[in-house]
């Protein structure tokens, strides 16, 4: 039962880590939306992690023998350059509302998964106090 116990909250940081790398490549955008032939960045993670649920144990690694644990080494957030046309005359194709849209959503999503995380830790604080009773 423990080796399953944490495994939404695995998942939920793996989550959080592409999250993390969306934001980083939105804030990036942002500051380099006035560079000349700078192109766009895009971060994609949520089929790797869709994979690694529906396969439970591809992307899993073992650090215990009674533990079930994902690896960082097994899941990457995949940067990619967007090279689809120039937004502008400079070379450049970031649409400044199209990256505070997207930073919106990122921001939205981070904090609806440590909403989950929250509910799953107030979960197990629950069985264990009640538990004894």
């Amino acid at each position: 039962m423990f080796s399953q116990m944490f495994n939404n909250i695995d998942f939920y940081k793996l989550s959080l880590d592409g999250l993390s790398e969306r934001r980083n490549a939105n804030l990036h955008n942002i500051s380099n939306s006035n560079t000349p032939n700078y192109k766009r960045k895009t971060v994609s993670f949520e089929n790797q992690l869709r994979d690694a649920i529906d396969k439970k144990g591809v992307y899993m690694r073992k650090t215990h023998p009674n533990h079930l644990g994902i690896g960082r080494g097994e899941f990457s957030p995949i940067t990619k350059e967007d090279r689809s046309g120039n937004y502008r005359a400079d070379g450049n194709n970031v649409d400044i509302d199209v990256e505070n849209t997207d930073l919106w959503k990122t921001y939205y999503m981070y904090s609806l998964t440590t909403d989950l995380i929250k509910g799953e830790f107030d979960k197990y604080r629950t069985i264990i106090q009640e538990g004894g009773k």
